[in-house]
């Protein structure tokens, strides 16, 4: 991204500026409280007072001023153990293979010490608990593996402004500023104004620091797709509606950073970025850490969402599909927020076509997210796209996934078979193989044949009904036991390999092209060699079984920014 600011990074910094609002003004009192005073009570009254934003060190003194729960801990862990045990992937943290970037943990073991620790009266209170059974999650790097505790969500943690990496002119490599600089930039001649980048933030060089909170507040199992996650993500501004996940970690996070934060400036400033705490919780009648757990801890009962006499509530409308045919290109369609006018886009923003002027033979897609309002729309607009690509003889393709942090898999599987039609995509998995597997397995696969579950119950099922998933080879199993197996492997026991049939629309929710019957003719538009896939890194989940795809089966090469 180049230092001068085009009109969508200036809409961007201004977006984000509205944060500088918010802060240390209201609540300039609360850091003259003696020490005799109950944190928690002190946050209660300020919310009594309509304060919305917290001193962060009086909210952290208020979670740690709520006591331990040894025997609930004790509990706690032992139920997390049992559940943890559905990760297929924990023999392969305790022992990484080769390339792995991050160090090895042993998460059951680690749990059976913060357990042991509790015990032994170590813990002064409860938040430091859970605190630390967060942070060893989050050391998996994986965010299809987490557990967030309930002390851990009460509060989020807010800095005034984000750190934008930017080069000077497109070449050379990034340095990091701060929004508010890059904001005066964009509102200035850059003459008159050249911002001065951060060189180091609370008296640590800017890489290592960033590298290390980016550690600490990952999303994903690689140390640069963390890096990138700490700054602003403008397509994750834009998918969220300028919402506060594409402000980036440095801005909004889950992990205390203390009451303040000090820029250092190459031009030998200094800049005290103030940090403060929000919550969601109705803190009325708050008077210590006892109250405030039971306060902000224990949700409401509710009732189930289907209606009392206990049927499912009636689908919307289906969306048909279409056949392979251009769509007119003059639309004036609305513009997703931070970029250009497309020339197609679904009604929910979550697919975008563009034809950049200024090369002929080229077709960007732009997919913040493989989880549509309405999966044949989708659908639809990508074999829409590919039709009036090779109406208009566009010959080049950039697949542009930055921000998508992936959605319903069938979605993925559809991108990749009418980008290569006739190709079967290879989308595998297994599953951890212990007593529970087993026996949630054969309850469920004896329930779904004979006709006893449907509806919401039978989605939720879905996992551990073998029959209605195809073995390595594309046939079916002949049991659960067929499936179950248990394989050994890396220290662990595994279930054998099953795939996604693909044909059955009832189990993938939706219909994937080239099998069932959406099997009309459709041409291959583009050449594998004449695709590039643009990513952030943060393309996760679904998205990343595409990408994978599209490496490993049809060879096409990427680029991550």
């Amino acid at each position: 991204m180049k230092l001068n600011t085009s009109s969508a990074l200036d809409a961007t910094i201004i977006a984000l500026a509205s944060l500088s609002s918010q802060g240390r003004a209201q609540n300039s009192n609360a850091g003259n409280v003696t020490s005799g005073v109950e944190p928690c009570a002190l946050i209660s009254a300020l919310a009594a007072a309509n304060v919305t934003t917290f001193e962060a060190d009086i909210a952290m003194a208020c979670l740690q001023s709520v006591p331990v729960d040894v025997a609930g801990d004790v509990d706690l862990i032992d139920g997390i153990k049992v559940l943890f045990q559905f990760q297929s992937t924990l023999p392969y943290l305790s022992d990484p293979p080769p390339g792995y970037l991050y160090s090895a943990v042993d998460i059951l073991a680690s749990l059976d010490a913060i357990q042991a620790d509790v015990q032994a009266g170590i813990y002064t209170n409860d938040y430091d608990v859970q605190m630390d059974i967060y942070n060893l999650v989050v050391s998996a790097y994986d965010f299809h593996f987490n557990w967030v505790p309930d002390l851990v969500t009460v509060f989020n943690w807010n800095r005034q402004g984000s750190l934008l990496s930017l080069s000077s002119d497109g070449l050379s490599l990034p340095d990091v500023y701060d929004s508010s600089d890059v904001k005066a930039l964009a509102a200035s001649n850059p003459s008159n104004y050249p911002p001065s980048p951060v060189t180091s933030i609370n008296g640590v060089d800017t890489e290592s620091w960033l590298n290390e909170f980016a550690a600490a507040n990952p999303w994903d199992h690689d140390p640069d797709a963390n890096y990138n996650n700490v700054m602003v993500n403008i397509p994750l501004l834009s998918n969220s509606g300028g919402g506060p996940q594409g402000e980036g970690a440095y801005t909004h996070g889950m992990v205390y950073q203390g009451n303040d934060t000090v820029l250092t400036f190459a031009n030998g400033t200094t800049r005290q970025v103030y940090t403060y705490a929000k919550t969601h919780c109705d803190l009325s009648g708050v008077t210590d850490g006892a109250s405030f757990f039971q306060q902000c801890t224990t949700p409401p009962l509710t009732s189930p969402s289907p209606s009392q006499n206990g049927t499912e509530p009636a689908p919307p409308p289906a969306t048909l599909e279409n056949s392979y045919t251009p769509v007119p290109t003059d639309l004036g369609l609305p513009s997703p927020l931070f970029y250009p006018s497309p020339f197609l886009i679904a009604s929910d923003g979550s697919i975008a076509r563009y034809f950049p002027p200024d090369q002929p033979d080229l077709v960007v897609v732009s997919s913040m997210t493989l989880g549509p309002l309405d999966n044949i729309e989708f659908q639809n607009a990508f074999r829409s796209i590919l039709a009036t690509a090779n109406a208009a003889g566009k010959t080049k393709l950039i697949m542009d996934i930055r921000g998508n942090g992936g959605g319903t898999v069938a979605d993925g599987f559809d991108w990749f078979t009418q980008l290569f039609p006739g190709q079967i995509p290879w989308g595998a998995t297994n599953l951890a193989a212990f007593g529970l597997t087993n026996a949630l397995g054969e309850v469920a696969t004896s329930l779904v044949a004979g006709g006893n579950v449907s509806g919401q119950a039978l989605g939720a099922l879905k996992d551990f009904d073998v029959m209605a998933d195809l073995n390595i080879v594309l046939t079916q199993y002949d049991s659960w036991s067929d499936f179950y197996g248990p394989v050994t492997t890396h220290g662990g026991n595994f279930t054998n390999v099953k795939r996604n049939n693909l044909s059955d629309v009832s189990s993938l929710g939706m219909p994937v092209y080239g099998f069932g019957n959406d099997t009309k003719p459709q041409p291959q538009t583009f050449d594998p060699d004449n695709i590039v896939i643009l990513s952030d890194a943060f393309c996760g989940s679904t998205c990343a079984v595409f990408a994978e795809m599209m490496k490993t089966q049809a060879g096409v090469h990427a680029i991550t920014v």
